[in-house]
């Protein structure tokens, strides 16, 4: 099993068939406030099985980055402990079960309204993989026809509501959608959202999209983290959002 922090600004790496790249920058709302940024992410290996989660930590509660930083890794940690054949009704079993599982964990650190985050994560195979996915963010799976798998954002009844891992009736808004044999992943924060998708996240917006991922399927990957990370965090993207910005992408490499 490898894990990559989660603690890192960026990555670029090549594991087991994955060239993996991430990159999270603070958003201009918490730099003026002198405080941390609330996004957090995990990703991690085990036999050619990939485990990715991004979690946005609530802004009205006191420890929502905590809270993002222990859901991602408790989730990617215990995902990548499957072991056995991957159908469909295990895979949304052992989800379920790992969600619990970091609730639970964080419990025994204070109040789990305290340590609200959304989340949207991965788990794939050559063959096949499934988001899981409560609350905003989104997260896109693209085949080799170019064909886009979406899971798209949830948002409450206003548009700054959205539904967290330490909800009460958090099962009835976690939303699991498979997907087929991907040649390339990606997971995102709402931070992000707002420019790398179209309208209602129906799809990508190929005016971010296309220049980035041409960028990181032909660059070395610690370079496209450190560039990644530079994108994030420019002028033109802060002016759109002054949010908290994380972005994850995963191609499969050829065997």
């Amino acid at each position: 099993m490898i894990l990559l922090s989660q603690h890192e600004p960026h990555i670029g790496r090549t594991e087991q068939g994955w060239k993996i790249i991430a990159a999270t920058v603070t958003g201009a709302m918490h730099e003026r406030k002198g405080e941390p940024g609330q996004d957090a992410y995990a990703v991690g290996v085990d036999q050619g099985l990939l485990v990715a989660v991004v979690c946005d930590g609530a802004g009205s509660a006191v420890l929502g980055g905590e809270g993002a930083r222990l859901c991602s890794q408790l989730v990617v940690e215990g995902l990548l402990e499957i072991q056995g054949e991957l159908t469909e009704a295990f895979v949304k079993e052992r989800i379920v079960l790992c969600i619990d599982r970091a609730r639970r964990s964080v419990m025994k650190f204070g109040e789990l309204k305290e340590y609200a985050a959304t989340l949207v994560g991965l788990i794939a195979h050559r063959e096949m993989g499934w988001f899981f996915h409560i609350g905003d963010g989104a997260g896109v799976a693209f085949g080799a026809d170019q064909a886009q798998t979406v899971t798209k954002p949830e948002n409450g009844t206003y548009i700054n509501e959205t539904y967290f891992f330490t909800d009460g009736d958090w099962q009835n808004h976690l939303r699991i959608t498979a997907f087929g044999s991907a040649e390339a992943l990606i997971l995102m924060s709402d931070g992000v959202t707002s420019f790398a998708m179209l309208p209602y996240s129906v799809g990508v917006d190929d005016r971010f999209t296309a220049p980035v991922f041409r960028y990181l399927r032909e660059t070395d990957p610690e370079q496209s983290g450190r560039a990644l990370s530079g994108t994030l965090g420019c002028e033109n993207a802060r002016k759109v959002s002054d949010d908290d910005k994380t972005f994850l992408y995963v191609e499969r490499m050829p065997e």
